[in-house]
């Protein structure tokens, strides 16, 4: 869940917080230190909301009210950051007005294998586009 997730569910709790403890008046009394003090007192409301929305969402998910997030995760490997960092390079290669073949041959040169040379142009966009930004 995000900072603004939590944030937003905190809100509503912390009425219902405030209206058992202090009475009907807890909306008026939170929206008044906002305005009476031009925002200043979000500095203490906002993180009371956070932790408040934190909680909640963690004992919903404790109790299986909230399903868990199945949003994966995403680790780059190694290969990805050189697939990367070599269609980076064949751009600026063929901008400067370099060849295929002389960019294939510089970066064999270079230690690159064909793997990842190959890997990189299937993912290099073409020079029109290139050149239409």
């Amino acid at each position: 869940m995000t900072f603004l997730t939590r944030t937003l569910v905190g809100i509503p709790v912390s009425f219902v917080i405030l209206i058992f403890f202090v009475g009907g008046e807890a909306p008026a009394f939170m929206v008044l230190s906002i305005i009476c003090t031009l925002g200043i007192s979000l500095v203490v409301w906002v993180p009371i909301w956070f932790v408040l929305g934190w909680i909640v969402l963690g004992i919903g998910r404790i109790s299986g009210a909230i399903p868990e997030s199945k949003r994966p995760t995403r680790i780059s490997t190694q290969h990805e950051r050189d697939v990367k960092g070599v269609v980076a390079y064949m751009r600026s290669a063929e901008a400067s007005g370099l060849s295929k073949e002389q960019i294939t041959r510089k970066l064999e040169s270079a230690g690159w294998s064909n793997a990842i040379i190959d890997e990189a142009r299937k993912n290099l966009p073409p020079v029109s586009q290139i050149q239409a930004r």
